[in-house]
This record gives structure tokens, sequence and C-alpha cells, in this order.
């Protein structure tokens, strides 16, 4: 079995939108972000997402 969760990541003037399937994960206001710091957050947050949808396919039994 294959799915696809697509992972998005939306340039604006001065913030990002970073969205896991149909889920917005972070909001990344660049003009006075550590980016460091904050692409540590996002990575955070996109694993957990993705995590949650290997869990809700395991536990659907596909």
């Amino acid at each position: 079995m294959k799915k696809t969760i697509p992972v998005v990541i939306e340039i604006k003037e001065d913030e990002g939108a970073v969205w896991v399937g149909d889920s917005l994960v972070a909001v990344i206001p660049l003009r006075f972000a550590d980016l460091p710091s904050v692409l540590e957050e996002v990575r955070h947050k996109v694993a957990e997402k993705i995590a949650l949808y290997f869990e809700e396919i395991w536990l659907s039994g596909r």
C-alpha cells in the first residue's frame, strides 16, 4: 500500500506556513525569526504529524 502525505511550505512576504496534509503545523514569522530554533521546532512538529498519520494507518489495519 502506498499513501502520499504532502508537506507544503508556503512563503509570503514576512511569514511562512508549513502544512502536513490538511493540517497547518507551523506559522513562521520570518522577519524576526531565529532561524535555527524555528527550523528545529518545525522539524519536530512535522515529524509529530507524520507519526500520527502512520499511527492512524496502523490502527485502521491498512
